[in-house]
This record gives structure tokens, sequence and C-alpha cells, in this order.
């Protein structure tokens, strides 16, 4: 059994297990004629060694538990609380109390890192994004004002809907294309987010070679494509409502080593209509995919 700091916790040696290492060492150094009884010398010492040795392995269990918001006490969870800039009244406040606050159980937690993750851990769910409109009239993306409007790819609407329920704070208006009926706190609640419709981009770019001292090959066509299609892959890619600029896929493709970025045409869908911005609504979102990047070599 391993003790000490493990995945589950701490976990604390006690003193019987103690003990009898101490008493099977006595053994293994002496033979098997030992005697190790509580009266016996030798035993008394093991008892001594071993009670001391169990203190260690609580003052280890306390260090370790003061760490823990649930289980600290006292002027240390005084220490846990200013990480988080939090103070005790000056009419003091009990450690129960105090504790709740420092974990905000029980409240919502509208951080949109936090929320978007919750939602990416449902299974089936592949994508989300979130738009929020704090002002006092409808944003330039159609968001009403004070609503927040979460974008989900994938999963079961039920599940999407109930975690954007729990997430957002009373007051706030949920605006998107679907609709879905939830039960919550005892009550049907009517839950709204954005299914997008996906906006495949048409991507084609002319590069040159950049020779080297070294006269290396240049990358490959495959690798600048896959390249590209990898920049707007990653949580900094595209949101839906954004705007595909030339500018910015011509600023991906530089960024592979021994080529020069001679021009670059983007389209909206498979009809390559050269734009230098393809506008997207709220409800619909641009990709920018491995098989519509095409490259070639210019002379």
């Amino acid at each position: 059994m391993a003790y000490g700091v493990t995945p589950a916790g701490f976990v604390r040696k006690r003193l019987p297990e103690i003990l009898g290492e101490l008493e099977a060492a006595m053994v293994a150094a002496f033979g098997p004629g030992v005697v190790q009884t509580a009266q016996s010398p030798l035993g008394q010492l093991n008892g001594l060694v071993a009670d001391l040795s169990s203190k260690v392995w609580e003052v280890g269990e306390d260090a370790y538990q003061s760490f823990d918001v649930d289980q600290a006490e006292g002027p240390r969870l005084d220490m846990l609380a200013k990480l988080r800039r939090l103070a005790r009244p000056d009419g003091g406040e009990a450690d129960p109390d105090f504790r709740l606050r420092i974990s905000n159980q029980g409240q919502t937690d509208i951080s949109t890192t936090r929320v978007l993750a919750r939602l990416l851990a449902l299974d089936g769910v592949s994508w989300s994004s979130v738009r929020i409109n704090a002002g006092d009239s409808a944003n330039a993306l159609g968001v009403p004002p004070h609503s927040v409007a979460y974008a989900v790819v994938g999963g079961d609407d039920v599940e999407v809907g109930t975690v954007v329920y729990q997430e957002t704070v009373g007051g706030i208006t949920l605006h998107g294309n679907t609709e879905v009926e939830i039960v919550a706190d005892g009550f049907c609640q009517l839950v709204r987010f954005i299914r997008p419709v996906d906006v495949p981009i048409t991507v084609e770019i002319d590069v040159r070679r950049l020779p080297d001292s070294c006269n290396c090959a240049p990358p490959s066509v495959g690798t600048i494509a896959a390249t590209v299609a990898a920049a707007f892959a990653t949580s900094c890619g595209y949101r839906n409502g954004d705007t595909v600029t030339a500018k910015r896929v011509r600023a991906e493709a530089a960024r592979v080593q021994g080529i020069e970025v001679d021009a670059v045409r983007i389209a909206r869908g498979p009809a390559l209509t050269v734009e230098e911005e393809v506008h997207t609504t709220l409800f619909e979102r641009p990709l920018i995919l491995l098989p519509n990047i095409a490259v070639r070599y210019v002379d």
C-alpha cells in the first residue's frame, strides 16, 4: 500500500502498521527468536520509536490538509482566503461560513472558460463558444442587451441546455436558435442556445520558394495546407459570427519556414468568388478545413 501523498490524497501510516514494520525489521536483523514483547526492552524501544514516527505522520497529514479549503481551520483558512483576496469581516466569521465563501459553494461560477469546459466535457460535444452582450442595446451580431448566447456543436440538447441553465445567473437572457425544455429546481425551464450552421471557407494560397544557404527542399504543399488548417482548428480559430479575412490566412501561411506567400484567395463555399473578407452571422460558424485548402508554388 502506498503512503504519503498519493493521487487519492494523503494516506497516513497508522501506529499498528509502523510497529509491525519495526518488529519485522528486528526479526530480519536478529532472527525469529528475538524477544519483542511489550515488557521487553526491545519491545519498549519499538513502541517509543513507533509512537514518535506516528506523530510525524500526523504532522504531515495536518500540513497536507492545511492546503485544502474544506479541511483547513483558523489562521490557515485565513491564509488560503488571502489567495482569493478574501478576509473575515471585523465581527468575525465562523470557519464553516467562511469556507463556503472561499469555495463559492452553492454559487454560480460564470467564468466563461469554466462553462465552455463543462460543455466540451459533455458526451458528443466537439465545439463550443459564447457571445456576451453586457450593453443596453443589441450588438452588431444581433445579441440582445444583457444576454448570453452559447453556441454548441454536438451533444444532447437537454444535456447542453441543463449546463447552460446551471451556469447562467438570474436576470440574464439566453439567446439562440434552439429551444429546449428542461426540469430544474422542480420547475420546467425554457433554455435557448445556438446550433450553428457550418460555413466552409474555400482557400487558395500561392507561395514562392525562399532558397536558403543549405539548399534545403521547400516545404510541401501538404505541409503548408496542414499548418493553415491547424491554426484555425484550435480555440484561437474562428467563432460563430466572425469575419474571415484573407490577411489572417496569409499570416498563418507565412509562419511556415522557407516560403513567401504571394497571394491568398478566400470564398464562401465551394464557388470561388474571391473576397477579401467573408462575413458570417451569429448562427453561422466559418470553417477552414484541410480539404478546402489548395496550395501551389508559383514562379
